[in-house]
């Protein structure tokens, strides 16, 4: 009964609820009157894809953020009520809309030797060219991990995503609750972080990204979730 996020690709519509772990795509199918020049549409779902997280996790894991480039699909699902797990990412081939192939699927993986699982998984972006992936974690002391996924090619691929580096308020040196909603233009990282406001990165080196800039919209501090969002 609602949409949390959406997300356009070509003639068909994804959308998540962040509610339950079903992603619907819709495909919009329009109509122009050649006389008036009016225009009709009528949408119809092609596909309603539960990503079968609950009762896998718990009953509380929702499609948070989707978003389709390139013909891949890729989605952030998290469990507000856990703090240090339950986040997951998926990455599907959406070629056909009405049939999607799963391609990845992960909560879990390895930072210098050591295994990192994913809490809250809040918003997933990737890059132009679908080589690098953003995750940022909606929660205090949240990360944000950048992931190298050009060898994820093919159908349930056995290959992992690199984890390249990660952000959070120590490593930038800010007094924040908690990353949000990350947008990758080019080169540079943008991420709102709540009470810090807007930062910005360089990822020429994903590995070392650097930090560029920021502007600080929240006059205060608090331990909730206030100031930039987006």
């Amino acid at each position: 009964n609602k949409v949390h996020t959406l997300s356009v690709n070509g003639d068909y519509l994804y959308t998540t609820d962040n509610a339950t772990d079903v992603v619907k795509i819709i495909k919009v199918n329009k109509t122009i009157d050649p006389f008036d020049q009016s225009v009709s549409v009528n949408p119809q779902i092609v596909k309603s894809l539960d990503l079968g997280l609950n009762p896998e996790q718990s009953t509380g894991t929702g499609s948070h953020e989707v978003v389709v480039r390139n013909n891949r699909m890729y989605i952030a699902s998290k469990d507000n009520s856990h703090n240090s797990d339950y986040g997951w990412v998926h990455i599907y081939d959406v070629t056909n809309p009405a049939n999607p192939r799963l391609l990845k699927k992960f909560t879990n993986f390895t930072q210098n030797g050591v295994t990192k699982t994913m809490a809250r998984a809040h918003t997933v972006i990737p890059s132009e060219d679908g080589k690098l992936l953003v995750v940022a974690e909606e929660r205090q002391n949240g990360n944000v991990y950048i992931f190298d996924i050009s060898n994820i090619d093919q159908e349930n691929d056995p290959d992992a995503p690199v984890w390249k580096s990660t952000l959070n308020a120590t490593s930038v040196g800010i007094q924040a609750t908690s990353p949000h909603h990350p947008h990758l233009h080019g080169n540079l990282l943008f991420l709102p972080w709540y009470e810090a406001g807007l930062q910005a990165f360089n990822l020429t080196n994903p590995a070392a990204p650097v930090h560029v800039g920021s502007f600080d919209t929240f006059a205060g501090t608090s331990t909730l979730y206030n100031g930039n969002w987006g």
